[in-house]
């Protein structure tokens, strides 16, 4: 008789307890590890150059909770990952503006020339420069995939049309009547 009573003890204080976890786990989520291979903003512009794909910059913060959303939904998705280094030489800007007071002058310099206004911002560029498409804040793994991806395309575009040689139209061969 004690036994079944002491079973439905267990089984409550589990639930209370396993209730009480899940309420901690949506304000402390677990960290997801970023899988994009990011390069710091100088060595991506070199390494773009070499492997002749554009550059593409996320602009984010620390503080920055829409930033969080996009490593954890987006950045931290294998495929996802894998797909962004494939079409991509991706750089990391981290504003560091709020926590240390200024920023390194390359953050700073990316951020006036490409006129930052919000994070996060991710910004697609030619190797030379030439912005081929802009998101800013976070609007969920598919739309923010799907625009990388539009992005890119507009990049292989560009690519090609700067690679097509100069057609010259050939005259048809004689077929062999009279003059």
């Amino acid at each position: 008789r004690a036994l079944p009573r002491l079973l439905l003890i267990a089984a409550v204080g589990l639930l209370v307890a396993r209730f009480g976890f899940a309420l901690w786990e949506q304000g402390h989520p677990p960290h997801l590890s970023d899988r994009v291979p990011w390069l710091e903003p100088a060595a991506a512009i070199a390494a773009a150059r070499d492997h002749h794909r554009p550059i593409l910059y996320d602009f984010s913060a620390e503080w920055c909770g829409p930033c969080k959303l996009l490593e954890r939904e987006v950045f931290s998705d294998r495929a996802s990952a894998a797909e962004i280094a494939t079409m991509y030489t991706p750089a990391k800007v981290l504003d560091r503006r709020q926590e240390e007071g200024v920023n390194s002058a390359i953050v700073d310099s990316l951020q006036r020339h490409f006129r930052i206004e919000g994070f996060p911002t991710l910004l697609a560029v030619t190797d030379d420069g030439v912005e081929l498409g802009r998101l800013v804040g976070f609007h969920g793994r598919a739309a923010t995939v799907d625009s990388l991806r539009a992005f890119s395309s507009r990049g292989m575009m560009r690519r090609m049309a700067k690679l097509r040689l100069p057609f010259a139209p050939v005259a048809p061969a004689p077929t062999g009547g009279t003059p």
